[in-house]
């Protein structure tokens, strides 16, 4: 097998899930070459702007063949120095005093937005990005209250898995090719390696466990 291959995610899945797992891909198929595009923009595969998408939200055309391939589970986080300075959020209170790092609102099926305007009514949005590896970053420096994916969040230096009083939302993560290329080999057979190799991963993607009293 030989070709590029064009594949779009959000930058924190592609940084943090799909880059790394490519790498044995590669080089168990060196004829073929892998263009890794993180973006907040999700790309077209009806307009062949890319081979192969990972959404967190299905796809809604009909050229487009898709599976679900894990969930994503996320996570209320704060800074330790935040957490030292202003104290623990006061569900009850709705976070009254605290501050936000949020998504902001052009990204399409923003998973968090919805639930924190309903835990944290009260707080105010201090800063706000569209991308969430730039939210970790905000939130692990003092910024404020940030909700992340688990498998970011809970890698993140610095930051501690708070307990509100509801979970977090979880999201389907899909992939999805273009129904005249899902046969050409190469797009078959990354398809098959990504969907195999999130296996391992689903559980640090989804962790069941809910943190404990306090933390």
């Amino acid at each position: 097998m030989a070709g590029h291959l064009r594949v779009t995610a959000s930058e924190w899945l592609a940084a943090r899930v799909l880059g790394p797992l490519l790498a044995p891909f590669l080089a168990r198929h060196p004829g073929i070459s892998v263009e890794l595009v993180a973006d907040a923009r999700w790309l077209s595969l009806p307009r062949r702007e890319a081979d192969i998408a990972f959404r967190p939200a299905a796809f809604e055309h009909r050229e487009v063949f898709q599976r679900e391939v894990a969930r994503i589970g996320f996570g209320l986080y704060a800074s330790e120095a935040y957490l030292a300075e202003r104290g623990p959020p006061d569900f009850d209170r709705q976070c009254e005093g605290h501050a936000l790092v949020t998504m902001s609102d052009d990204p399409p099926a923003v998973a968090d937005l919805a639930w924190l305007r309903a835990v944290a009514a009260k707080a105010r949005v201090a800063a706000r990005t569209n991308g969430r590896e730039a939210q970790a970053t905000m939130g692990a420096a003092g910024v404020g209250l940030v909700c992340l994916p688990r498998y970011l969040g809970d890698a993140t230096a610095g930051l501690r898995l708070l307990s509100p009083p509801s979970p977090p939302p979880e999201r389907a993560l899909w992939l999805g090719v273009h129904r005249d290329t899902r046969g050409v080999p190469r797009v078959k057979a990354l398809v098959a390696f990504v969907t195999d190799a999130l296996g391992p991963l689903r559980g640090a993607l989804r962790p069941g466990a809910r943190p404990r009293p306090g933390r």
